[in-house]
């Protein structure tokens, strides 16, 4: 091997002329590398031969083939942020790609697709239709029915109602989510049903769509992760996860139902519900005498009163109702009997009247006899007779006392009563 020249056509300096050293003498160990005295290549020679700025583009490219430098040629720290160009850098940066949240509105049409050319490239940075994330721009969805090849590329765009932010409802209790595609310089959204079948929104809705946006690193927005444009219940790092209640399939409880728990307290906790609901004298389901079991309601106690019959735990008793046969000391005994004290109403029955002058029973007898003579009421002609002045009743025979008032047969008599029958 000749000696080693370093001349102006390699570093643009005086020739650098090295001793000659034999072929294969630099043999690849300890014996080989003993070879090369100290300074052979010092940096002060390099240095004072290398002229400034040698080193261009044009003459690195013809003296260092391609993927000639790999990192065993050099060491981690000797290549710093001054040995490479700003340009360098982001050339570098943008060759890596992310695809962050981009978030645009639109007015729906009743139609199964509608043109959003105008809003998403109004937002996007940089609104070149991309299939993959390999390039800056707008990443469409791909597929109709995506998610289902596992490609990473495709994606549903999430829909909301501008009002409110909620999901659009597909009708089937599931979110409605859009596909972004791209053809003859046209972005065209068409709207899916949960179960990926056409859906077509109400004419004027203004809906919130999030589509993917692809940057260079160098290029993306410093809080793209932390704070991009995003529903909150999808991908925000602080926002909450949301979905449609009727789209999740365990659940049973309407949203009705749940939002009776809205506003509730601590207090409302799981053990107090079930101390609540429990059959137990707990603190919070106290017996204290006020809830009574069946059983107790039906008790028959001995004696007249009792206290331990069901009657006495409503605050009455059979005694109560004075000599009423057939009741007993329960609740129910003692409410059959009322309604037999009670009897049944007559009222409005028709008495046939006969020419009487004189104090004699009527010919027509009362249809049911009454539980208290005494109570028995007639109207003669409209007018109220008096018991026991113009009339007195025993069982059903009522005796017209004609001396105190003149009793026709075209007279109109009617009678108002109770009956025990």
């Amino acid at each position: 091997m000749t000696g080693l020249v370093l001349d102006d056509r390699n570093l643009g300096a005086a020739a650098v002329t090295t001793p000659a050293i034999a072929d294969d003498a630099l043999s690849a160990d300890v014996a080989g590398r003993g070879k090369m005295q100290d300074g052979f290549l010092d940096e002060a020679t390099l240095l004072a031969k290398v002229a400034a700025g040698a080193m261009t583009p044009a003459n690195a490219a013809a003296i260092i083939a391609n993927d000639a430098l790999e990192s065993q040629h050099y060491a981690p720290a000797s290549v710093d942020g001054e040995h490479i160009s700003t340009d360098g850098k982001q050339i570098v940066l943008n060759s890596k790609f992310l695809a962050t949240w981009l978030q645009f509105s639109q007015l729906s049409t009743t139609a199964g697709a509608i043109d959003v050319t105008t809003a998403v490239e109004a937002a996007a940075t940089v609104d070149t239709a991309r299939g993959a994330v390999t390039a800056a721009g707008l990443l469409t969805s791909n597929s109709t029915l995506n998610l289902s090849t596992g490609n990473p590329d495709n994606y549903k765009v999430q829909i909301r109602e501008a009002a409110g932010n909620q999901p659009v409802d597909d009708g089937a209790g599931g979110e409605v989510y859009g596909v972004l595609s791209f053809s003859a310089a046209v972005y065209s959204m068409s709207y899916y049903t949960a179960a990926d079948v056409a859906f077509f929104p109400p004419a004027s809705v203004t809906y919130d769509f999030l589509v993917a946006e692809i940057f260079g690193f160098n290029d993306v927005p410093g809080t793209a992760l932390l704070a991009g444009p995003t529903f909150g219940d999808i991908s925000s790092t602080t926002g909450t996860h949301t979905h449609l209640l009727a789209s999740i399939t365990d659940v049973t409880a309407t949203a009705a139902e749940l939002n009776k728990l809205d506003g509730a307290d601590g207090n409302v906790t799981p053990s107090n519900l079930n101390e609540l609901t429990g059959a137990g004298d707990t603190t919070l389901h106290k017996h204290d005498g006020l809830y009574r079991t069946e059983g107790e309601l039906s008790a028959i106690g001995t004696g007249n009163p009792n206290t331990t019959a069901g009657a006495s735990l409503v605050g009455t008793d059979a005694s109560a109702l004075g000599p009423v046969a057939g009741s007993t000391d329960t609740t129910q005994g003692v409410l059959e009997a009322i309604v037999a004290a009670l009897g049944t109403e007559r009222a409005n029955e028709t008495i046939a009247t006969i020419n009487q002058t004189t104090d004699v029973a009527l010919v027509d007898n009362l249809d049911f006899t009454p539980i208290d003579g005494a109570k028995v009421g007639l109207k003669l002609n409209g007018l109220e007779a008096i018991n026991g002045i113009n009339f007195t009743i025993s069982g059903k025979i009522i005796t017209w006392l004609g001396a105190t008032f003149e009793l026709k047969s075209t007279d109109t008599l009617r009678a108002f009563y109770r009956s025990s029958d």
